[in-house]
């Protein structure tokens, strides 16, 4: 009740807007006939979504608007997504959005760090607007940062000046991120669950635009100071990042649209490098995950060099891991670890990780390796250079 006081004058408009924030918040309600009449009634005003979402939208995109209410609209539109028919995503593809929140979000992108272009320069869907106003809180920059300079173009590129330009605009960038707050959190979880529901022909253009922003503040985010909240968002990163690469393309030819090329090899493979290494990070284990599980992107892709170069980090950095850092890792670590190691060594030999585990375990069947075709043989010439290495390391 109190938050409805607090929106801006312009999300609260109109008794549709007003009863879809009580019905949100009555779907935590204790009382199981509270929660499934809340359930039923935003199930039926879905089809006028407009109405509904605007409120959130608005706390999302308005300039100075308390961060508690930002937190509150992204968890509302979470439950919203969730609790909604199975054409509801794709309806916001065909409304409008509000004039006056498209300005907003547009002037609110430029500031922020990162941000790709979302917004089209006239117009926009609400599908858009919630992409773009969700984007702004997973890479926005916080409250105290300041504007960066703009570079100047002066210094030919590979000279130590410009060197030392791209490391201050590096620095200065880090210093303009924010990191692990519960806001990203929530965002970048809101955003892969937008990927993952988005119509492909609005869906894959945004995978693409997000995939370098996102690779970067992962890359960025591995250097946040231990023991702070600075790394709590890398596993939603992540996931957000393995989403924008599932749905996304890399640029071939004359073809319109696509990440750009060599994007992978120049910034993924440093990424996935840095966060192996990055051993006190919560989120350590899911960095393995998430380097096993690019090897079959890169494959299935037609990336083979860029599934070796992945193959020979896994394999280096999880060895070196192992040969000089096994007394101080916990058990549990040391478990991942070997695993990550397993699914490489798999991976390579049969052309995909192993199935998920079952429990209780059921004999494996027997299975034959496959060929060294052209997709794999840079994989498996990286495994087998590596090989004495990771036995070694092993024993």
């Amino acid at each position: 009740g109190g938050l409805a006081g607090a929106l801006p004058q312009h999300a609260h408009n109109g008794a549709a807007g007003v009863g879809m924030l009580l019905a949100l918040d009555a779907l935590q309600h204790p009382s199981a006939p509270v929660r499934a009449t809340a359930g039923r009634w935003l199930h039926g005003a879905a089809c006028f979504p407009a109405p509904l979402l605007t409120p959130l939208l608005a706390m999302l995109v308005t300039p100075r608007c308390p961060a508690r209410l930002r937190l509150y609209s992204l968890a509302k539109l979470r439950v919203l997504l969730s609790s909604a028919h199975d054409g509801f995503i794709a309806r916001l593809a065909l409304e409008a959005a509000p004039p006056h929140l498209l300005r907003a979000c547009r002037a609110a992108l430029r500031e922020a760090p990162l941000a790709p272009a979302v917004l089209p320069s006239a117009g926009g869907s609400l599908l858009l607007l919630l992409a773009a106003g969700t984007l702004l809180q997973v890479l926005g920059q916080s409250s105290r940062a300041r504007p960066t300079p703009a570079a100047p173009r002066g210094a030919a590129p590979g000279t130590a000046a410009a060197a030392d330009e791209s490391r201050r605009g590096g620095q200065e960038q880090q210093r303009r991120l924010r990191f692990g707050d519960s806001a990203q959190a929530v965002a970048t979880e809101l955003m892969t669950q937008l990927l993952h529901g988005t119509p492909a022909q609005i869906g894959r253009p945004l995978s693409e635009m997000l995939l370098e922003p996102v690779l970067q503040i992962l890359r960025s985010s591995v250097g946040a100071a231990v023991g702070s909240s600075g790394r709590g968002a890398q596993e939603q990163l992540l996931a957000l990042a393995h989403a924008a690469l599932q749905h996304g393309r890399e640029t071939e030819g004359g073809r319109e649209g696509g990440y750009e090329r060599g994007l992978l090899s120049r910034l993924l493979v440093p990424t996935v490098t840095s966060g192996l290494a990055d051993t006190g990070s919560p989120a350590w284990q899911h960095w393995a995950g998430f380097g096993v599980a690019c090897l079959t992107h890169c494959v299935a892709t037609g990336q083979p060099d860029t599934a070796g170069a992945i193959v020979v980090s896994l394999l280096t950095t999880l060895s070196e891991l192992l040969l000089f850092h096994h007394a101080h890792l916990p058990p549990h670590q040391v478990e991942a670890l070997l695993v990550a190691l397993q699914h490489t060594h798999h991976f390579c030999a049969f052309g995909e990780p192993p199935p998920a585990a079952t429990w209780p375990p059921s004999p494996p069947a027997p299975r034959r390796a496959v060929a060294a075709g052209e997709r794999l043989a840079v994989a498996q010439n990286a495994l087998f250079q590596m090989l004495p290495s990771v036995c070694w390391a092993v024993v």
